[in-house]
């Protein structure tokens, strides 16, 4: 038996290469702007991501049932994402185009982590 990454570890490193590159190309090719409204976009959706699927995980397999944690990493999730809105509007000036640019490297990194993913389901048999 090998120890084969499961689609959302697959998912997660398609996703921050998406994220990275695509703020990497935007810095070089657009300017100092869209490579962080672009950035801003993608910590922006994996705050969101990233605590969406650990409160799954923790409703669908509750080792001890913790009400207190669920409610904190919902709110923590806000928070966090209230912070990142009021930065972007306070600090910076973020090009709006760019930041919805940013969130959407969700789908180019769903695509390639399902062309990459190989889970044969005779091979788990």
């Amino acid at each position: 038996m090998t120890n084969k990454p499961d689609f959302l570890q697959v998912f997660y490193r398609q996703f921050i290469y998406c994220g990275f590159a695509g703020s990497l190309l935007a810095l070089i090719f657009a300017g100092v702007r869209p490579g962080y409204s672009i950035f801003l976009g993608f910590i922006s959706i994996g705050i969101i991501l990233f605590c969406w699927d650990r409160i799954t995980a923790r409703t669908l397999r509750p080792r001890q049932a913790s009400l207190m944690w669920e409610t904190l990493m919902v709110f923590l999730r806000y928070i966090l994402l209230g912070g990142l809105f009021y930065a972007m509007i306070r600090l910076f000036v973020v090009s709006w185009g760019w930041y919805a640019a940013g969130v959407s490297t969700l789908l180019p990194a769903l695509l390639l982590a399902l062309l990459f993913f190989d889970e044969d389901p005779k091979a788990s048999e």
